[in-house]
């Protein structure tokens, strides 16, 4: 086995837009709400601080992966875009001969 991939650039173009779609999907999510009434809930608690704090954190987890997917998806275009340059250049060296 080679460990070669073969993969089409329309693969790599549906996979670059369902990363895409994730990331603006987990921008969107709303992760500091359900812990925001905590701190009011229990005044005094070193639980309010807490869950203030990890709202903090996981909104900046979800930015995170956010861009992580972006990355991916970038990655995946530019590589859809690198075949297809080199399918063209292929193709206009075979039709010059």
């Amino acid at each position: 086995m080679s460990g070669t991939v073969v993969v089409g650039s329309g693969a790599l173009e549906e996979l670059a837009a369902r990363f895409s779609t994730s990331a603006t999907g987990l921008r969107a999510v709303d992760l500091a709400s359900p812990l925001g009434g905590v701190e009011g809930a229990i005044p005094g608690s070193a639980t309010g601080v807490a869950a203030a704090t990890v709202a903090v954190r996981l909104g900046a987890m979800t930015q995170v992966l956010g861009d992580r997917a972006d990355a991916m998806a970038d990655a995946a275009r530019g590589t859809a875009h690198s075949y297809s340059a080199g399918d063209t250049r292929s193709h206009d060296r075979m039709v010059a001969r």
